[in-house]
Protein backbone atom coordinates (compact mmCIF):
# COMPACT_ATOMS: atom_id res chain seq x y z
CA UNK A 1 0.00 0.00 0.00
CA UNK A 2 1.40 3.59 -0.74
CA UNK A 3 2.51 5.00 2.18
CA UNK A 4 0.14 8.16 1.49
CA UNK A 5 -2.95 6.44 1.10
CA UNK A 6 -2.16 4.59 4.42
CA UNK A 7 -1.38 8.00 6.12
CA UNK A 8 -4.45 9.56 4.41
CA UNK A 9 -6.78 6.56 5.80
CA UNK A 10 -5.08 7.55 9.67
CA UNK A 11 -6.06 11.35 8.91
CA UNK A 12 -9.30 10.57 7.97
CA UNK A 13 -9.82 7.85 10.98
CA UNK A 14 -8.25 10.31 13.26
CA UNK A 15 -10.78 13.26 12.27
CA UNK A 16 -13.72 11.23 12.49
CA UNK A 17 -12.57 10.40 16.32
CA UNK A 18 -12.01 13.70 17.10
CA UNK A 19 -15.36 14.45 15.43
CA UNK A 20 -17.36 12.67 17.33
CA UNK A 21 -14.83 13.24 20.70
CA UNK A 22 -16.23 16.74 20.33
CA UNK A 23 -19.78 16.18 20.24
CA UNK A 24 -19.68 14.63 23.59
CA UNK A 25 -20.42 16.66 26.85
CA UNK A 26 -18.59 16.53 29.90
CA UNK A 27 -20.89 14.59 32.76
CA UNK A 28 -18.67 15.58 36.05
CA UNK A 29 -17.11 18.73 37.43
CA UNK A 30 -15.46 19.74 40.91
CA UNK A 31 -17.26 22.49 42.34
CA UNK A 32 -13.68 23.83 43.67
CA UNK A 33 -12.41 24.64 40.39
CA UNK A 34 -15.01 23.88 37.85
CA UNK A 35 -12.64 21.37 36.11
CA UNK A 36 -14.55 19.36 33.90
CA UNK A 37 -14.47 15.42 33.10
CA UNK A 38 -15.96 12.39 30.95
CA UNK A 39 -15.34 10.04 33.61
CA UNK A 40 -16.11 10.15 37.31
CA UNK A 41 -13.74 10.60 39.88
CA UNK A 42 -13.43 10.23 43.49
CA UNK A 43 -11.27 13.47 43.93
CA UNK A 44 -10.44 16.01 41.24
CA UNK A 45 -7.52 15.25 38.80
CA UNK A 46 -6.27 19.18 38.85
CA UNK A 47 -6.79 20.66 42.46
CA UNK A 48 -7.57 17.37 44.22
CA UNK A 49 -10.63 18.57 45.82
CA UNK A 50 -13.27 15.85 46.85
CA UNK A 51 -16.16 17.92 45.64
CA UNK A 52 -16.90 16.07 42.07
CA UNK A 53 -20.61 15.72 41.22
CA UNK A 54 -22.24 14.53 37.94
CA UNK A 55 -23.28 17.66 36.04
CA UNK A 56 -26.96 16.19 35.95
CA UNK A 57 -27.13 16.32 39.46
CA UNK A 58 -25.90 20.10 39.73
CA UNK A 59 -28.27 21.32 37.15
CA UNK A 60 -31.37 19.93 39.23
CA UNK A 61 -30.25 21.81 42.22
Amino acid sequence: MNPFRKLGRQVERFKSNAEEAAGERPRYQCTECEARFDEAHPRCPECDAANVVSIDDKAES
